[in-house]
């Protein structure tokens, strides 16, 4: 039977197994070390079995990654629960002040500044103004009204 990969060396599977993890410090997204730690794991398999052709060493790497990867509970929750995460940050409603950042108006909220879409009439530097809407990172803002007691 003809095969597609050649049998490949234990120390390929290692050095495979070894660059997934490493690349897994660029993404932060955990499934790159799972995949690593499966072609790690094919590699030391394949010290005790001897694989009949290239593909079985190469499937066997994805197969530990995917298990290991289902196997750790956590990770699979959050790779498959898709509900939107409300960011504190992005949340309106609040009272922010106008700054002035190079030459420019910005309103101070949320421990950031972020740029206005229109200024108000009657605001002015340094006044506390009331975040409606930021979309784009650009804040919708209007005056402050304190409201009565």
């Amino acid at each position: 039977m003809p095969t597609i990969l050649p049998l490949m060396d234990n120390w390929l599977l290692f050095g495979l197994g070894f660059l997934l993890m490493l690349a897994e410090l660029v993404t932060f997204t955990f499934v790159l070390l799972y995949f690593g730690l499966g072609f790690l794991l094919a590699g030391l398999l394949g010290l005790v079995i001897v694989y009949p052709a290239g593909e079985y060493q190469f499937l066997a790497g994805l197969f530990f990654g995917v298990l290991l990867f289902l196997l750790n509970r956590r990770q699979r929750e959050a790779f498959l629960n898709k509900e939107k995460v409300e960011i504190d940050a992005f949340v309106t409603g609040g009272i922010g002040t106008l700054i002035e950042s190079n030459g420019k108006l910005r309103v101070q909220y949320k421990g950031t500044s972020w740029p206005i879409m229109d200024l108000p009439a009657g605001v002015d530097v340094g006044d506390r103004v009331s975040v409606i809407e930021l979309v784009d990172n650009i804040a919708t803002i209007e005056p402050y009204k304190p409201r009565s007691q």
